[in-house]
């Protein structure tokens, strides 16, 4: 489970590559953070889903938004709903990431 707080970049907790997360949000708390560390150059997927335990696919219950910042911040891509219409509210993102991105 996530410890807060995680809403700002200097305090995003960390995420270990091929591991998983769990959080909770509540009306006042609509943003989590977390740093990845990209240890060779390859593409890399990222997913949210709202579902616990679940992954891509089945994610029927919580609308996420997912936004992958490079280590300056900077905005790098955007996923939402990767399927609106089959109420599928998953996002993912792959992309090609050389270390320090």
């Amino acid at each position: 489970m996530e410890e807060e707080p995680d809403d700002l970049a200097a305090s995003a907790s960390r995420l270990i590559l091929d591991g998983a997360v769990q959080g909770a949000l509540s009306a006042t708390d609509q943003i989590d953070l977390y740093r990845v560390v990209i240890p060779t150059a390859g593409t890399y997927t990222f997913e949210t889903t709202g579902l616990q335990g679940a992954f891509c696919g089945w994610a029927l219950n919580l609308d996420t938004v997912l936004d992958l910042l490079d280590g300056g911040e900077s905005l790098l891509e955007t996923s939402v709903d990767i399927d609106e219409p089959g109420f599928n509210y998953c996002s993912r993102v792959s992309r090609s990431l050389t270390p320090g991105t």
